[in-house]
């Protein structure tokens, strides 16, 4: 009996439960601490703090200057730094959804004021490791504007909820709060021309009608084709006029022309020149053209050369008293042009006469000589010329 009852003790010892032993750590990995994240009771392991944070969603701040940055699973609010520079536009990649519990939001902020339209935030989706989206698509969202914001909400896997913390308020005249950006972005004030841009396009001479489900653009037609409507219900088109009709009036130069006829043309150089033409119109570019124009005259002072008033003359050279040489702008064709002059003097009088050699089609010299036939400087010389240029 001595015998049974010790195999049976020893029986009952050999299935008696035997509680675990917690792990006992003499070092552990860096920045890591001793916990239990399993729901029972289980011997501790080594918990890295990034994964703490993790647990526990604790918040914090992340200041970035004028920089690109690669958010990580440890970001909580990721903002501008008010402090730091902000000269060029940037980009901001999130982490992987996976590393944020389901529900875990992170907040993008420009809490520095920093980002304009010029200068915007682009934050883009994490694209290693996995296939991450940003509200299921690969397309990222853009901070546009100053104190602009956005919410990322994790679905713990692959994607990001991103949803801007923007909201309405004040807005410049003659702008819509809207997004012309092609990617999800924070609102903007946009001028009106710029989202009709967006909404119907920008090509030059589109006109804008009602469809029949939409506004729509319709692009220019071709040179001397009309707008046709094809009524209601319909929409509006380009067409080439034909048909006949009679014209009961036609402006020509200003005056009405009732009768069968011929609208007058301007009148060329050589119409001009030749002076026959009965019914080409004068414009004033080709006035001066005529024979019977002066293609050049001057008034200026006689001590000097200095020129008061002139046309078609560039300047007046004195080389002695009473010696001038006219110098024209634009040169006559010949030098068989004629000059007229007179002269203005409070004391003797005297004439304009021209020099015996010198003349040009640029240049024609002239000489002020008193009756008594010395050259002398009047007070004032004019002259005008006529000819052919």
């Amino acid at each position: 009996m001595k015998g049974r009852n010790i195999l049976l003790a020893a029986t009952i010892v050999a299935f008696w439960p035997v509680a675990a032993t917690a792990q006992t750590y003499n070092t552990l990995p860096p920045n890591s601490v001793v916990a239990n994240t399993l729901n029972y009771t289980n011997p501790a392991h080594a918990l890295s703090f990034s994964e703490l944070l993790k647990i526990l969603n604790l918040y914090s701040l992340t200041k970035v200057g004028d920089a690109d940055y690669a958010m990580g699973n440890t970001d909580r609010v990721v903002a501008t730094d008010k402090l730091a520079s902000w000269f060029d536009p940037h980009t901001w990649r999130l982490p992987r959804a996976a590393d944020f519990n389901p529900g875990q939001p992170l907040y993008v902020i420009d809490l520095g004021s920093k980002i304009t339209a010029d200068k915007p935030l682009t934050i883009v989706r994490n694209s290693t490791g996995g296939d991450d989206r940003i509200n299921g698509s690969i397309s990222p969202v853009v901070i546009n504007v100053a104190n602009g914001a956005f919410v990322f909400i994790s679905d713990g896997y692959s994607n990001w909820f991103a949803h801007s913390l923007v909201s309405a308020s004040t807005a410049p005249d003659g702008t819509i709060r809207s997004n012309i950006s092609g990617v999800t972005a924070t609102l903007d004030d946009n001028p009106i021309s710029a989202v009709l841009d967006k909404l119907l396009g920008s090509t030059h001479g589109s006109l804008v009608y009602r469809g029949a489900s939409s506004w729509s653009a319709l692009s220019p037609g071709t040179l001397g084709q009309l707008l046709s409507t094809g009524g209601a219900g319909a929409n509006p088109s380009w067409i080439t006029a034909n048909g006949t009709g009679t014209v009961t009036s036609i402006t020509c130069f200003g005056s009405a022309i009732t009768t069968i006829g011929t609208c007058a043309t301007a009148a060329t150089k050589s119409d001009q020149q030749t002076a026959t033409s009965t019914t080409a119109v004068v414009t004033p570019s080709q006035q001066q053209s005529h024979p019977s124009a002066a293609k050049a005259w001057v008034r200026f002072t006689g001590a000097s050369g200095a020129i008061s008033q002139a046309y078609n003359v560039a300047s007046v050279t004195r080389s002695s008293a009473g010696s001038y040489t006219m110098n024209f702008s634009t040169a006559f064709a010949n030098t068989t042009y004629t000059c007229v002059g007179n002269i203005e003097d409070s004391g003797s009088n005297g004439i304009v006469k021209g020099a015996s050699s010198g003349r040009s089609g640029s240049a024609n010299p002239i000489f002020a000589v008193s009756l008594a036939g010395a050259a002398y400087d009047p007070a004032t010389v004019e002259v005008a010329c006529f000819g052919t240029q």
